[in-house]
């Protein structure tokens, strides 16, 4: 049974091929994040492949446990044919950090293709604009809610949504 490290943990492999988990903390933890940026920036550029190569060093995706490495193995595991992971590391994002913009953006998703729009709505209504350091995840969260409008048939508000 695989279970996931635990927190302040960083999952790695030997050279023999046996699991292991070391301290997060100086060169280590640099270096998780070095390469969880690159898998980021693959999964950016549509190389889905080249990620997955890219993260392995870090062990399987259900082994990640920060929030950000949840997001980006989430988005990784669903571009390779594995929804059902993709939506189960969101939603471990979200329950761990609920107020982070991108776990927010990640559960209205998931509420929309599990509960429907008008549950995605009150969501949204919820939480709010969520606040984020990027234009890509703003951009995001008003296309889903003029998706999640329009599929209301709410089509001017809508509109004004993907202006």
């Amino acid at each position: 049974m695989n279970l996931p490290p635990p927190p302040g943990l960083l999952y790695t492999r030997t050279r023999k091929g046996r699991d292991n988990f070391v301290q997060a903390g100086g060169l280590a933890m640099d270096t998780a994040t070095d390469t969880l940026h690159r898998v980021g920036e693959l999964l950016e550029a549509g190389r889905y492949l080249s990620a997955y190569a890219a993260a392995e060093p870090l062990g399987p995706l259900r082994t990640w446990t920060e929030t950000d490495a949840r997001i980006v193995a989430g988005r990784l595991a669903w571009r390779l044919g594995a929804p059902k992971l993709g939506r189960v590391m969101h939603e471990l994002a979200w329950r761990a950090s609920p107020r982070h913009p991108r776990t927010c953006f990640y559960h209205a998703t998931s509420i929309f293709h599990r509960r429907g729009p008008l549950a995605t709505w009150e969501f949204m209504e919820q939480v709010g604009q969520p606040e984020d350091d990027t234009a890509d995840y703003q951009a995001y969260w008003q296309a889903l809610r003029g998706r999640v409008l329009a599929t209301l048939r709410d089509f001017t508000r809508a509109h004004k949504c993907i202006d």
